[in-house]
């Protein structure tokens, strides 16, 4: 039973701890994003007011395709902090002393330890689609 209930709690905290992370980098980045929208606008409407230079040549194509390539790897850097993130990483290092607790003090119970973790998920999934977290 004791590795049931460590398990399931350590898990509720790493998934909690994720969650909110995640939520905080997701906000992040939507109000960065918003920020240089709106910068790019206003650039726009004063360079091209009438949309006069819209017209692009087979060079610019390869350059934007080579650009878009650029922006994908950056945003690939971009998102590094959300899976290495302080809180979620203090979620797992308490989830792994809870494993190594049990194992040294041969509490340890795997059957009962994987139903736990299996439970918290599960939990977990239907309290974000019920409450739409």
């Amino acid at each position: 039973m004791i590795s049931f209930l460590v398990a399931f709690i350590t898990t509720t905290i790493v998934l909690i701890f994720s969650r909110i992370s995640y939520k905080r980098f997701v906000e992040k980045r939507c109000q960065n994003q918003q920020e240089t929208i709106l910068e790019q606008d206003t650039l726009d409407k004063i360079e091209d007011p009438f949309d006069l230079y819209s017209d692009e040549v087979e060079e610019e194509k390869k350059s934007k395709k080579l650009d878009k390539v650029l922006e994908k790897s950056k945003e690939i850097i971009k998102t590094y902090p959300a899976f290495f993130s302080l809180l979620r990483l203090f979620g797992y290092v308490i989830f792994i002393l809870g494993f190594f607790y049990l194992q040294d003090n041969n509490l340890l119970i795997i059957s009962n330890y994987l139903i736990g973790v299996t439970v918290s998920f599960i939990s977990q999934i239907i309290l974000i689609q019920t409450k739409k977290i």
